[in-house]
């Protein structure tokens, strides 16, 4: 074969290759999640984004009991609307609490931000008022 040509492959074989390819990719995203001990760590911005969907989700949730609420009959229906109102107050007051726990769990400030603003930073500036 002359210097500088390319041989050609055949459909067939570069077909296999791509399959091959695809499983071996597959097989690499299995194993990385192995190598960290099956769970991987949540940081604290995903925690905060994740915290903030599920608030969002309930918020929603929370908007359907009170149309559901406000579907019921005035008169006949006043246990059921305080059930509802009752079950609204759990949702919250559950989500609250799961929340703290996760952050607590997860050594991380309520009052801290994703940025790293959290108490160091007003200390600083407190520092710095001082001088002046």
């Amino acid at each position: 074969m002359a210097k500088g040509q390319k041989v050609m492959k055949s459909a067939k074989a570069r077909n296999v290759r791509k399959a091959t390819l695809k499983q071996k990719k597959g097989k690499k995203a299995d194993g990385d999640a192995d190598m960290t001990g099956g769970q991987r760590r949540e940081t604290p911005g995903e925690l905060f984004k994740r915290h903030a969907a599920e608030a969002k989700k309930l918020k929603a949730e929370i908007a359907d009991l009170k149309r559901q609420r406000a579907k019921l009959p005035k008169k006949t229906s006043k246990e059921a609307k305080k059930a509802l109102s009752a079950k609204i107050i759990s949702l919250k007051e559950d989500l609250e609490k799961r929340h703290t726990a996760e952050l607590a769990a997860a050594k991380i400030d309520k009052a801290s931000t994703i940025f790293g603003g959290g108490a160091g930073a007003d200390e600083q500036d407190s520092d710095d008022d001082e001088s002046l």
